[in-house]
């Protein structure tokens, strides 16, 4: 539901300020936040928790303003190549690279438990391979910092 709200309202808002830094880094900061409260604070009261799991819909919104950056950024010629190359990247980056990743840690971390025959992850191994939840969300936010503005003179 957050994402469903927060990516229009976003890219109306990038349209009303002329700006895209502002919000991708809003979005990148908020699940920043989000993401290390989940992983990092012991015990988060079930109110938090949902307050931090509403800020990680509403940052992955700002996912698609990532399009309008493409569409700026690239020439007229280029752009079909270049929104299915970012189209690619939004869906290999969840799948193809970042679950085997959060797999491999997991297994780095797990502790040889098995119920019948089936490994059980613990808590805490969960928890280290998630580390890569607010990684992304601090590159997504080091990289809006880089984004060559056009303030919408491509319109």
């Amino acid at each position: 539901l957050s994402i469903g709200i927060a990516s229009p309202f976003f890219g109306w808002w990038s349209d009303t300020i002329g700006s895209l830094k502002i919000p991708l880094a809003l979005t990148a900061t908020i699940g920043l936040i989000s993401s290390s409260v989940i992983i990092f604070v012991p015990n988060v009261p079930w109110h938090l928790m949902l307050v931090c799991l509403v800020g990680i819909g509403i940052a992955a919104g700002g996912q698609s303003l990532s399009f309008a950056v493409v569409k700026e950024n690239n020439k007229p010629e280029h752009l079909g190549t270049a929104c299915g190359f970012q189209n690619m990247m939004v869906i290999a980056g969840g799948g193809l690279i970042f679950q085997p990743i959060v797999g491999v840690l997991l297994d780095y971390y797990w502790d040889n438990t098995l119920i019948n025959n089936v490994p059980v992850y613990s808590a805490a191994a969960y928890e280290k391979a998630f580390i890569i939840i607010p990684a992304c969300f601090l590159v997504a936010l080091l990289a809006s910092l880089f984004i060559r503005e056009t303030y919408r003179q491509s319109e």
